[in-house]
This record gives C-alpha cells, structure tokens and sequence, in this order.
C-alpha cells in the first residue's frame, strides 16, 4: 500500500514539474517573440464619435496581434490620450492574442475643449498604445519591461 501511495505522490510531482515546464517554456516563448515578431502588431484607424455634449468621445481601434507560444493567452493594451504633451485620460483593454479585435473606451474632455468643439474647432489628440503580454491573468510586461511593445501613435482631428 505504501508502494503506490509513493508512485502516486511522483507521478503528481513529475505532472506538476512537466506543467511548470510547459509554462515556462510557453512564457520564454511569448517574451521573445514579443520582441522579434513586434512588427505583426498593427491598430487600424481610430474612429471616434463626440457625444452630445461635445464632453466625451467615444474611441474604437482595431488591433491585430500575432500567436505567440503554443497555449492561448492575452494582450494587455494600454491607451494614453495626448493633447500635446499633457496626458488627457487613460483606458486598459484586454485582447487575445493571435485574433483581431476592436478596443472601445471613452475619453472624458475638459470644459474649454468642449466649448472648442462646440464652437466648430477641432482639438487634436495621440493616442499612444503599449501592449504587455498576459499569461494566465499574470501580465508579463509588468515584471519584465522588455516584453512590452510600442505600437504607433495615432493623432486624431476631433471635431464635431
């Protein structure tokens, strides 16, 4: 009876040891190719759409990311909002990586840029947006900051 309680307890820490492997040999896998394969990341043009009180724009983007690795995972993208230099609002999306997906979020103006708006201007904003790998809801990029990618900014003429 001791015999197989003892085969049992090393077969579960053979298991166990195999899927830290895999894991980590699939976590190596996504890092590198976060860095050589940062090209296949691309977002589409932005559209947006100016609430009724020139206040809040609706933003959607399309991303197109590439598979890393051998099991599913996510991409963690970041939305920084520029007018000039000034960070204006921020917004985080989750994606699967290896698909095409549309990111949504909502971006708050101040006062004097909805009256800019309202009186026929145009506010001029970048959107900048960083992508960080997830493995299992653990975001790599936030450990390690080479595993983050830069994809190209984007500037959008808002106007109403």
């Amino acid at each position: 009876m001791a015999k197989k309680a003892l085969i049992v307890i090393l077969l579960i820490v053979f298991l166990f040891i195999g899927l830290v492997g895999v894991i980590g040999a699939d976590g190596y896998l996504t890092y590198t190719g976060m860095m050589e394969r940062s090209d296949e990341f691309s977002a589409g043009t932005p559209t947006f759409d100016v609430g009724s009180d020139n206040k809040t724009i609706s933003i959607s983007i399309t991303i197109e990311s590439p598979k890393l690795g051998f099991l599913p995972k996510s991409i963690k993208l970041i939305f920084e909002i520029y007018k000039g230099t000034d960070l204006v609002d921020s917004a985080e999306d989750t994606i699967v990586l290896g698909e095409e997906s549309t990111a949504e979020f909502v971006v708050v103006l101040t006062d004097d840029d909805a009256t800019t708006i309202a009186g026929g201007g145009t506010i001029t904003v970048t959107l900048k947006i960083k992508a960080s790998p997830v493995i299992f809801g653990f975001d790599i990029g936030g450990v390690v900051e080479q595993a983050n990618i830069d994809l190209a900014e984007e500037t959008i003429n808002i106007e109403k």
